[in-house]
């Protein structure tokens, strides 16, 4: 053995150059035919994904029109889409996706392939970039590399997004790339080619998610502040700090400008609850930790490849046992750079699992996820820092792997037990590759042609005016596939905008669609939605008919084509594609027969796009509304009549722009409520009392236009302190039954037709409603109405009754009924009603209708917000004007039957499940503050109100046959029995589902001789066709079966007035429920019955007939106490089909109704056969007729850049631009810079001044500088890719092999241990020393071991609170116990291991979604704990490498694998250790 001391080092040492070709050693000649191989397997994998189909995955249009997408991202502001937005991120993706998504393009590659090439190069960059890290590091031999590498490329954070936002699992991808530069500079490369190599791999990271980005250059970072041994460190840490500012130029500067003018779109997505939900210590290091792999919708989960890895054992176990052995690799003291990548994995596990509340969390969980909801919003998704801890796992299984050790006499069978294993763990972790599984539902072959004709109808017919998408949908998933854009994004230039779930708009206008979709979800219009989209520059309305309502929350077609019938003007212009939804097949039916068949795509217009200019609008301010409420109120505001030719400034929009004669409008808008942001529907809570929240836990509420609690409508309640429930489907986050509706506060209205229903699925025992008194009251009993149908599958069986003195518990009956319940006695304040037991088979939630307490009247009141005199911005004679009240309740109520055509027949088509309440359903009850006294008259609408009353009014003719029933399956009018002899197909008869004997009776005048019947049944009534009917008159009673023409002949002719019918048997028909594919027998019924001899009686229902409903007996309108009397006009066919009626005042309530300054209680009630809808009360004296809009003319529209001519004024005027305001819009006319302002509660304005006619330029501010970012960053690019040419190769190593460092048994003067290098350049085998005895701990190396202990112990306190502290109590013993048993020790890594293998199993018991997943317990976490204290303070090892006894009876997996890393091996010999052995720096290793 040759002793010799190291060479003094100057720059760089040595053993650095020649690091990583020592390590690998001479590579075997199969390297790159493996490393090829590797490659194409990965590439195999990505064509194996829907091969064919276009997958959903991140921008429809890099798959649509990738050139068109590229050049929109050259702008800021994208006035096409969302009413005008800012382009969100649209700049990321310059680089690298759209280029190579735009060259396929080119190339005329399917768009389908191009998708899987990038998927391809994804994969391929990740399993390259491992590979050769391990190799610059000397971690692995070989086939370790390629299993670290596959490991990597195959994780589970790059395979659950690949098929979904491939784009986020890039930077991943490249994280090691822009790792293996700075290695390389710290071996002694040149240090500025370096630092522009790592810039350009972050360039290549692109700039679409500024986070993932960051989140990739953290390795780095750690390697940068953490390698030993860095001379140069900080004059490297400078070039490459510079030259990543200046390759991201193009995007971070853009993203501030992003920030500085977008709505706070962070507050309206998902919230760090939901991003930390599944973020156990378990689930991160095994790497699934996405939320969306947690997430299942309508057609399945939401990410399909998370869903397998997160609820399949087999693949739990196989993800844990690659953590365990990277968890095991990494604690070994041998590892390379072990004090960097082990700092980067506790560091990247703490990153994502810091938010995680659950059992045996940390104790700062809460603090965090606060801070994630606040100012560290952009990092919420914490699930984008896996990277810093599944690299350094990565390289630790290759290391791992590398050093195994296994008996040498067994080589053989060993080797084929590894290899096998390593193909089942890689098979195991490509799993959902290899079935397919990555992309998300919704592939498709391509955007049908049809959308292309109608894309381009509308380029040639629009004009100037913008596309509405109706209706609105959380993402675009249609029939023929889910591409998640809308087509029109990617197809046309037409403007256009639809309600989604992506809320890129402004408040405002994400608050005016959602009061047009709820309008549209009910079947209504109005002439307010017409006035209103007009207003917001929107011509056309474009209805998709091909969404897939499966998998969306999209209303019924048939209610979208019935409310567009409802808006005036509405005109059908075009129409694309072959029919779409359920033919009326007599022998089935989808949907109760509500899926009715319409073209796929079709176009209304509702205003004339080439009369008018519909981008801008010049309004003079004179005359302008001043409107209390928020956008939504301009529906209402539409209805009355309010805003012809009229700006209106919304909640104190305008203070400061005088108005010589403003019109002050009060409504009862803005109404404050708690919205899930996550729906686009059915998403609200009830109204909220002022200061309630709604329970979300949210930084923001809702979606406000204004952040003034003074500007929103509450809820006043009188009568009770408050009402309460477990659930609701009010709840923002209920699981069943959403609504406002089915608020708890619906159980106490005193209206049977509203009732509360819990919000949770499953079982419904433990439910519960309460009351809180506003003081202490006897109760003697209560009376309790249970909901029987609806939601609820099962009806109550026995509740409980709590107060303050005890609990009572009750049966009840099964009928349904008013039931009287016993109460304890005593005083209470409060009232309880818990369910103890329901029938079998519930588990979908229970309700009640009603719940009374004797002497207990509960009212509830919307306390509406003022105009304020500072919101008129002056009048002309310095008094308050007058204001005008317009009240309206709450859209969304529907009824049990919508209009369709089947042919040219006018249809009513009926289903119990097609009617829905409203929040209001009853009686409209406000209070309103006046600033003025005035003298008003009043205008009331209403609805009729299904019941006796109604159909009294409708009662026929008293000469035609009248029908009645033993059941009926809707109470709307158009589905009652006398609907069967009403002369008409479009209607009928059917039977309630649960009438065992459906019979209809029929009766006349005078008798008749009846020969016989026919049986009418239209294919689209949701009915099953009678077979075989009893017929009873007088004293005949028979059997007859049913012809197939319908035809029951009788034995013989029946002379009689009366006729029952009662259906005996029937021709199923069976009926699917699209939603959840259940599937029923329709109910017995008929369209229409002929009664042969008899048939002129059969008479038709005259609609035109006028009915009237005489004064006092319409819905009474009370002010202030006072009653205003009315009366109604209107006609059969009015009150038969649900139309909107006018209610008249008369008598004394004819009269103007005087109102004095201040607040005043308004409300109309319904009564048996009306319910009102909204009422105005207009001061009598009202303002003038506003001035003409001024004409203006545009001379040039870009995206961020426009000229607008506006002739003279001689009074101020606002201009309007129908997009949303933005803070970088400016405006000047003639030099002078025009006041901005916002319109209609979300439009863009300028004020004009008395003026001469001019050109006013409107600039968007931000987007000069954006467009200078980006030519600088191409220009920092250059540079730096320069830099990266023309910098100097790292020298040559000197000798293949570096020199293995021994220490020596002695110690040299000074106390330092002297080294000697053993030369393994050549074939001779050098022995090592002895193996040396574990000596006593020194002094020293217990005060070395006491930061270990305190760092790792503040560290695992952090991750698990109190079991934190106990797992570092555990590392702690192993560490203390080392130096006496140095085998506990060398374990360590081993039992790290184990602890994570053992919490694996945990969670594979008990998989997701199962009740109590094995990842949120304690065992699992508590496990996960022990594992990192063993692996970052147990495995601190006293001895230094190369003084652990060895053990020739053992080699290690690597030389087995591959006998060329040390030569050839003798038959029949044992090597040692260190013949194979990898020669490790202490100081690479972090010594």
């Amino acid at each position: 053995m040759t002793l010799h001391r190291a060479a003094p080092r100057r720059r760089l040492p040595a053993w650095r150059l020649q690091f990583v070709r020592g390590a690998s050693r001479r590579r075997p000649a199969a390297w790159p035919l493996s490393v090829t191989l590797c490659c194409l397997g990965l590439v195999a994998l990505t064509f194996r994904q829907a091969p064919g189909q276009i997958v959903p995955d991140t921008k429809l249009d890099l798959s649509a029109d990738p050139g068109g997408f590229l050049e929109r991202a050259l702008h800021l502001w994208e006035p096409a889409a969302a009413f005008g937005q800012l382009q969100n991120q649209a700049y990321g993706y310059l680089w690298p996706m759209g280029p190579l998504h735009l060259a396929g393009d080119l190339a005329g590659l399917p768009a389908w392939m191009v998708q899987r090439l990038w998927w391809s190069l994804i994969l391929v960059a990740a399993f390259l970039g491992v590979v050769r890290l391990a190799g610059e590091m000397g971690i692995g031999r070989t086939w370790t590399r390629l299993l670290g590498g596959l490991v990597y490329a195959l994780a589970p954070r790059i395979l659950v997004s690949l098929g979904a936002v491939s784009v986020e699992a890039w930077p991943t991808a490249l994280a090691p790339w822009a790792l293996i530069p700075l290695v390389r500079a710290w071996r002694g490369g040149p240090v500025v080619r370096n630092a522009a190599l790592s810039a350009l791999a972050v360039l290549c990271m692109g700039g679409v998610n500024a986070a993932a980005t960051a989140a990739a250059v953290v390795p780095a970072g750690l390697w940068l502040l953490l390698a030993p041994h860095w001379p140069g460190r900080w004059r490297f840490a400078a070039w490459w700090v510079g030259c990543c500012a200046a390759v991201t130029v193009w995007w971070w500067v853009p993203l501030l400008l992003l920030g500085s003018h977008s709505p706070p779109f962070l507050d309206w997505i998902e919230t760090a609850g939901n991003t930390t939900q599944h973020t156990s210590l378990i689930e991160v290091l095994r790497g699934n930790d996405h939320w969306l792999s947690y997430l299942s919708v309508a057609g399945g989960p939401q990410w399909p490849a998370g869903w397998l890895l997160a609820s399949e054992p087999v693949l739990i176990l196989h993800t844990v046992l690659i953590a365990a052995l990277g968890l095991g690799g990494l604690a070994r003291r041998d590892m390379p750079g072990r004090r960097v990548f082990l700092t980067a994995a506790v560091l990247g596990l703490a990153l994502v699992s810091a938010g995680y509340v659950g059992a045996a969390a940390g104790p700062l969980a809460a603090t965090v996820r606060e801070l994630l909801d606040g100012p560290l919003a952009p990092f919420r998704n914490v699930h984008k820092f896996d990277v810093v801890l599944r690299l350094p796992l990565a390289l630790g299984l290759a290391h791992a792997l590398a050093m195994l050790r296994v008996p040498a006499i067994s080589v053989r069978r060993f080797r084929v037990l590894v290899v096998g294993l390593a193909a089942v763990v890689i098979a195991g972790v490509a799993t959902p590759a290899l079935a397919g599984r990555l992309p998300q539902e919704g592939s498709y072959d391509a955007i049908p042609d049809y959308w292309h004709e109608a894309s381009d109808w509308l380029d040639d017919n629009a004009g100037t005016g913008r596309a509405l998408l109706l209706p609105g949908t959380a993402f675009a998933e249609y029939t023929w596939g889910a591409p998640r854009d809308e087509p029109l994004q990617a197809l046309g230039d037409t403007p256009w905008a639809v309600r989604d779930s992506v809320p890129l708009s402004s408040a405002g206008n994400i608050r005016l669609l959602d009061a047009v979709e709820a309008r549209i979800a009910a079947g209504e219009g109005g002439a307010g939605v017409v006035d209103t989209l007009r207003r917001a520059g929107v011509t056309h309305l474009v209805v998709r008919n091909d969404l897939d309502r499966s998998r969306t929350d999209a209303p019924r077609a048939a209610l979208v084509h019935q409310a567009i019938a409802d808006l005036p003007g509405a005109e059908r212009v075009a129409t694309f594609g072959p029919q779409v939804g359920a033919v009326d097949d007599p022998s089935s039916a989808t949907d109760s027969r509500l899926d009715v068949d319409y073209p796929a795509v079709e176009v209304f217009t509702i205003a004339d796009p080439e009369v008018e200019e519909y981008r801008v609008q010049a309004y003079p301010l004179n005359g302008t509304v001043r409107m209390s409420g928020g956008p939504e109120s301009l529906l209402t505001a539409g209805d009355a009549g309010l805003l012809d030719g009229r700006a209106a400034f919304v909640a104190g929009d305008g203070a400061g722009i005088a108005d010589p004669n403003p019109v002050p409008v009060v409504t009862d808008g803005l109404r404050r409520r708690a919205v899930w942001f996550g729906a686009s529907r059915d998403n609200t809570t009830e109204v909220l009392a002022a200061g309630e929240g709604g329970g979300l836990g949210r930084v923001v509420r809702d979606f406000l236009p204004v952040d003034d609690p003074a500007r929103e409508t509450v809820a006043v309640v009188s009568g009770v302190e408050s009402v309460t429930a477990s659930s609701s489907g009010s709840d923002p986050r209920a699981t069943m039954a959403r609504g406002a509706e089915n608020s708890p506060w619906a159980a106490v209205d005193g209206d049977l037709g509203t009732s509360w229903v819990s919000g949770e699925y499953g079982s419904a025992v433990g439910q519960w409603l309460e009351l809180t008194f506003d003081e202490p009251r006897r109760v003697s009993s209560v009376e309790l109405t249970p909901l029987v149908g609806g939601p609820v599958s099962a009806p109550l069986q026995r509740v409980a009754v709590q107060t303050d003195t005890g609990i009572l518990e009750s049966d009840l009956q099964p009928d349904g009924g008013a039931q009287v319940l016993a109460v304890p006695s005593g005083e209470t304040t409060t009232l309880r009603v818990t369910v103890v037991g329901v029938g079998e088979g519930t588990v979908s939630g229970v309700g009640i209708r009603e719940l009374a307490v004797p002497d207990l009247t509960v009212t509830r009141t919307l306390e509406v917000p003022p105009v304020t005199p500072a919101d008129l911005g002056g009048s002309g004679s310095g008094e308050p004007a007058p204001a005008t009240l317009v009240f309206a309740v709450a859209d969304g109520r529907r009824g049990e039957c919508v209009a369709t055509t089947s042919g040219d027949t006018r249809v009513a088509r009926c289903a119990r499940q097609l009617a829905r309440p409203g929040e209001e359903n009853r009686d409209l009850r406000r209070s309103a503050e006046l600033a003025a006294a005035a003298e008003y008259e009043a205008e009331l609408t209403a609805r009729p109100r299904p019941g006796r009353s109604l159909e009294e009014l409708i009662a026929p003719d008293p000469d035609a046959i009248v029908a009645t029933a033993s059941s009926r399956a809707v109470t709307d009018p158009l589905g009652r029995p006398q609907a069967a002899v009403d002369h008409d197909p479009g209607t009928g008869w059917v039977a309630a589902p649960d009438d065992e004997a459906p019979a209809l009776t029929l009766s006349w005048g005078p008798r008749r001789t009846v020969e016989g019947l026919r049986l009418e049944v239209q294919p689209w009534l949701s009915a099953s066709r009678p077979s075989m009917v009893e017929v009873r008159a007088g004293d005949a009673r028979f059997q007859a079966g049913v012809a197939d023409d319908g035809t029951v002949t009788f034995p013989e002719p029946v002379r009689t007035d009366e006729l029952t019918i009662e259906i005996v048997e029937v021709a199923e028909v069976e009926d699917r429920d699209p939603s959840f594919g259940l599937r029923s027998v329709l109910p017995a019924g008929v369209s229409e019955v002929e009664v042969l001899g008899a048939d002129d009686l059969r008479l038709p229902v005259d609609e035109s007939r006028e009915v009237t409903i005489a004064c006092g007996d319409g819905p009474p309108l009370t002010i202030d106490g006072s009653v205003v009397t009315t009366r109604i006009e209107t006609t059969v066919g009015d009150l038969l089909r649900g139309r909107r009626l006018d209610v008249l005042p008369c008598g004394d309530g004819a009269r103007p109704v005087p109102l004095d300054e201040g607040a005043h209680d308004v409300v109309v009630r319904s009564t048996g056969a009306v319910r009102p809808e909204s009422v105005a009360l207009r001061p009598v004296d009202e303002a003038p007729e506003p001035p003409p809009s001024l004409d203006v003319t545009v001379q040039t529209w870009g995206a961020a850049s426009r000229e607008v001519v506006v002739p003279a004024r001689d009074e101020p005027a606002v201009l309007t631009v129908t997009e949303n305001l933005n803070t970088g819009w400016s405006a000047t006319l003639n030099g002078q810079t025009l006041e901005p302002v916002r319109l209609d509660g979300w439009a863009q304005g300028f004020v004009l001044p008395v003026g001469q006619a001019g050109v006013v330029r409107l600039t968007y501010g931000p987007d000069q500088p954006y467009r200078w970012a980006l030519l600088a960053g191409l220009g920092a690019v250059l540079v730096v890719g320069v830099l990266a040419w023309r910098g100097t190769k790292v020298p040559a190593a000197p000798s293949p092999v570096p020199a293995q460092r021994v220490p020596r048994e002695t110690v040299a003067a000074g106390g330092r241990r002297a080294r000697r290098t053993v030369p393994l350049g050549s074939d001779e085998v050098q022995p090592l020393r002895p193996p040396v005895t574990a000596r006593p701990l020194a002094r020293h190396r217990r005060q070395r071991a006491a930061p270990v202990i305190l760092l790792g112990a503040v560290v695992l306190t952090l991750l698990g609170g109190a079991a934190g502290l106990a797992a570092a109590a555990v590392g702690a013993v192993v560490l203390l116990a080392g130096p006496g048993r140095p085998w506990l020790t060398r374990l360590a890594p081993a039992l790290a291991a184990g602890a994570v293998l053992l919490a694996g199993i945990v969670v594979a018991l008990n998989p997701w979604p199962g009740p109590d997943p094995g990842a949120h317990s304690a065992v699992a976490q508590g496990l996960v704990l022990i594992a990192i204290a063993l692996a970052v303070i147990g495995s601190v090892a006293w001895q230094r490498p190369g003084t652990a006894p060895e053990d020739d009876e053992y080699v290690r997996i690597d030389a087995m694998l591959d006998p060329t890393a040390t030569g050839p091996v003798p038959a029949g010999s044992r090597r040692r250790r260190a013949m194979s052995a990898d020669p490790v720096d202490t100081r690479i290793s972090g010594e």
